[in-house]
């Protein structure tokens, strides 16, 4: 969200969990619908290639305790648990046995770093950087069909969008274990969208236009470092830029938290980019 509102003014937000599946977003959203309304809404497609019923108790946990206590959190935790367990609802039953390990931050205001959490947007940055083999992957057109609830869900946040009225598209961000079976799990919710008239940008065929380098803009088997991050949030943003009519933020003082997120990150990679001069002068120079 930094770099997407420094580059193009445009105030975006991560809303996401831990891993988490079609059911667990599409009750994020409709959450998130009931105090905003967003401009565009992306979508991200990873969770076409689940196949399990319901995630790990920490999974769970983290993907449903930060929701309000309504009615969707309910209905959240009963098709996130097994056998729709409601156990999940007493919380302190998951969560009491961390009395040894609290500290005074657990108490304070934003766990005790404000500078981090005060004006954060959801994006947890990876500042670590993990070799991987570029996948080999030809052109795949072959359906496989994604797991009968994830496509449940993955139809419901589509459809609800179309019902508020709010444009979607759907993009699977790249990550470097991509194989043959997640092409083709892939390619079926990408006809899924032209189904219903809404983009979908599988980034994993976009290699080269990323200009990706698969020895540093990679965390781990899952997940972009901030380079490669940086490279997928510009073309995002060239993409919305082209596409969609968005209002630019950089002058409104309403959004005077994305300026001082954005400065934050920014101030998080200069520091990660000193630790890594090894030549004294170009050392002092950068300070």
């Amino acid at each position: 969200p930094s770099v997407l509102y420094r580059e193009y003014g445009i105030a975006g937000f991560d809303l996401g969990g831990s891993r988490q599946p079609f059911w667990n977003s599409y009750y994020y959203l409709k959450e998130a619908l009931k105090t905003q309304k967003p401009e565009v809404i992306i979508l991200e497609a990873y969770a076409a290639v689940f196949s399990q019923q319901h995630g790990l108790e920490s999974e769970i946990i983290k993907s449903n305790y930060g929701l309000n206590f309504s009615k969707d959190k309910i209905e959240s935790l009963k098709v996130s648990t097994p056998d729709g367990k409601l156990g999940y609802l007493l919380e302190w039953v998951y969560y009491h046995n961390r009395y040894e390990e609290i500290r005074k931050a657990d108490f304070g205001k934003y766990l005790g770093k404000e500078s981090k959490y005060k004006d954060w947007k959801g994006h947890y940055c990876l500042f670590v950087n993990t070799e991987f083999e570029r996948p080999v992957i030809g052109e795949v057109r072959e359906d496989i069909r994604m797991a009968e609830k994830e496509e449940e869900y993955y139809r419901k946040i589509i459809e609800l969008a179309k019902e508020e009225g709010i444009p979607i598209m759907v993009i699977v961000s790249p990550y470097p274990v991509y194989t043959e079976e997640d092409a083709g799990l892939l390619f079926h919710a990408q006809k899924i969208a032209e189904e219903y008239g809404v983009p979908f940008i599988n980034y994993n065929e976009k290699y080269d236009e990323l200009a990706l380098d698969f020895s540093v803009d990679f965390a781990d088997i899952g997940h972009l470092s901030y380079l490669g991050s940086e490279k997928l949030t510009m073309d995002i943003g060239d993409y919305l830029s082209e596409n969609y009519d968005l209002d630019d933020r950089r002058e409104d003082p309403a959004y005077l938290s994305w300026e001082r997120n954005a400065q934050y990150y920014e101030q998080q990679v200069k520091n990660i980019e000193m630790r890594k001069i090894t030549d004294l002068s170009q050392y002092l120079e950068q300070i």
